[in-house]
């Protein structure tokens, strides 16, 4: 699920944020007692965007960074890690209401919500995404 808002600079020039909160299937590992498994099951970032419009307005390019946060279940200890996410992304318009978007990022979880003293372990991850979205 996403929410965001798009504020136009000029005829071309687009900045906004975009908030998105996401149940994932990311895991890395296996399941054996000599590699043990870490998942990510829920990310959410907060992100601003700036890019460009084209193709009379119904393509929009744009470059997205921001702060990411993430549940991780590291076999059975259950931390909420917070870092950064960064990349790039597509839209295009089919109507005024509807478009699609493809979007890739970079993520970074490296500091523990509630530091408990142990050396945190960074969680390097990337994301594709593929969306509809109803504009308001």
């Amino acid at each position: 699920m996403q929410i965001g808002y798009n504020y136009r600079l000029s005829p071309t020039f687009v900045v906004g944020f975009q908030n998105d909160i996401s149940g994932t299937r990311i895991k890395a590992g296996s399941d054996g007692p000599l590699s043990p498994q870490v998942k990510l099951p829920l990310l959410a970032t907060g992100r601003l965007r700036g890019g460009s419009l084209m193709l009379d307005e119904r393509l929009f390019l744009y470059g997205t960074g921001g702060v990411a946060i993430g549940r991780v279940d590291d076999t059975g200890d259950k931390k909420t890690k917070y870092g950064w996410s960064a990349g790039a992304g597509v839209e295009w318009a089919w109507s005024p209401v509807l478009s699609t978007n493809l979007e890739v990022l970079a993520n970074k979880l490296s500091k523990d919500w509630n530091k408990d003293g142990q050396q945190a372990t960074d969680i390097r991850f990337k994301t594709i995404t593929v969306g509809l979205n109803y504009h308001f």
